[in-house]
């Protein structure tokens, strides 16, 4: 596998993933940095996850926060539509159409 220009790909690999042994000890005190991951979310829910955190990080009695609100049900209303619509639109084509639409 190469990394780099033909130059670079001649040194060995280990080179540049090493460690500075002048580090070993260090420890941080005043930052954590072993925050959490941020989890995975599904690409259909990333607006809501995004108003949601944009609801929660604005500051209480805030116009801020009143507009994440706003924002927020509206992406879940227009949700809630869609979803029924094609609950609907299953009934029409099939009969069973929960089933059928669960199972696809």
């Amino acid at each position: 596998m190469q990394y780099g220009d033909i130059a670079l790909s001649k040194d060995a690999l280990f080179a540049y993933l090493g460690t500075n042994p002048a580090n070993d000890n260090f420890t941080f005190v005043d930052v954590d940095s072993l925050q959490p991951p941020t989890a995975v979310v599904n690409q259909r829910d990333a607006d809501l996850v995004y108003f949601l955190k944009k609801y929660r990080k604005a500051p209480e009695g805030s116009a801020e926060k009143t507009e994440a609100q706003k924002q927020l049900v509206e992406i879940m209303s227009c949700r809630m539509r869609i979803d029924h619509s094609v609950k609907l639109i299953g009934m029409l084509l099939f009969e069973r159409a929960p089933e059928v639409l669960n199972t696809v």
